[in-house]
């Protein structure tokens, strides 16, 4: 690969976040000129998009051994944790991580209260409140 200059480099990191948003397909159906979207293809080659993910890191590559041992994201982390890149808004979720998944999972409209087994069965459990001595 020849060189490559900032406005390349540019292209590759916002080539890379619309492949995050579509993580799911290969890069191989991302370039594909038939059914791949046409961002891909106008932007930049496939090659070249691969030949620049070899060689584009975000660590420091003195420590990178040592935190690899403690740290499997250590090529990304540094990056991943800076406050600034966490911006609030009305899609931010806390302590929660969504995944791609084929499970459904059905919710009922009732919660489980637990069993009380001294509650008269005229009362609901929901209106029933134990007397604690």
């Amino acid at each position: 690969m020849n060189s490559t200059d900032t406005k390349t480099i540019c292209l590759h990191c916002n080539s890379l976040r619309v492949v995050y948003q579509a993580r799911n397909l290969s890069i191989s159906h991302l370039w594909n000129s038939k059914w791949g979207l046409p961002f891909f293809c106008q932007t930049m080659g496939r090659n070249t998009f691969i030949e620049i993910l070899k060689f584009l890191r975000f660590d420091e590559k003195t420590q990178r051994s040592k935190r690899l041992k403690t740290d499997k994201f250590a090529l990304i982390s540094h990056v991943w944790n800076r406050q600034n890149n966490y911006k609030l808004n009305m899609n931010l979720t806390v302590d929660e991580q969504l995944f791609p998944t084929t499970y459904t999972i059905y919710a009922t409209g009732f919660p489980y209260l637990g069993k009380e087994e001294t509650r008269p069965s005229s009362i609901t459990l929901g209106e029933f409140c134990p007397q604690t001595s």
